[in-house]
């Protein structure tokens, strides 16, 4: 049933068949062939859907990237799709974090063109870069909690949070060479 689905692109069927395998190995004593067959059956799958995954987070596709990053619960990998869909929240804070930056500097050049004395706002900067990762966040949280439960909000929360501060760092470094 794997083989089957995963040729046709099945990924949810695929899925379902791995998951209904892997509650039985458990159960019940499995030949050492049909673990082997599954074994390789498995890896592929995971092959198949982290190759799929990575794709639709570089094309921004956010129905297949949600898709996709739900399928990794029902095979016992919890922590892997939790940390796939929290890949994507990340590339969309460090696409903000550009575009912030670039609207500090460009800021900061016009007030000096104009000889005001201002510089850029970067605690305005910094403000607007959790303020939009909270709303990500926000957006993020129906998702994250159907298809990883109450923790996947709290699970992605602990992902992100070393990237936001590395980029308050970063906002803050700029702040302190202007």
């Amino acid at each position: 049933g794997v083989d089957a689905a995963l040729r046709s692109a099945r990924y949810e069927d695929a899925v379902h068949h791995m998951a209904v395998y892997l509650r039985f190995n458990t159960k019940m004593a499995v030949d050492a062939e049909t673990r082997a067959t599954m074994a390789s059956a498995e890896a592929q799958l995971l092959a198949a859907l982290r190759n799929q995954l990575n794709q639709a987070i570089n094309s921004n596709s956010i129905a297949d990237m949600t898709r996709l990053a739900k399928l990794f619960a029902p095979l016992g990998l919890f922590d892997e799709g939790v940390a796939h869909y929290a890949s994507y929240l990340e590339k969309q804070i460090n696409t903000d974090l550009q575009a912030i930056l670039t609207q500090a500097k460009e800021s900061a050049k016009t007030a000096a063109e104009k000889g005001t004395g201002e510089k850029a706002s970067y605690a305005a900067a910094v403000s607007q870069l959790v303020q939009r990762a909270h709303q990500r966040l926000k957006r993020a949280k129906p998702v994250l909690e159907q298809a990883f439960g109450a923790s996947g909000l709290l699970h992605a929360m602990l992902i992100l949070q070393p990237v936001l501060t590395s980029h308050i760092c970063t906002l803050i470094d700029d702040l302190l060479r202007d």
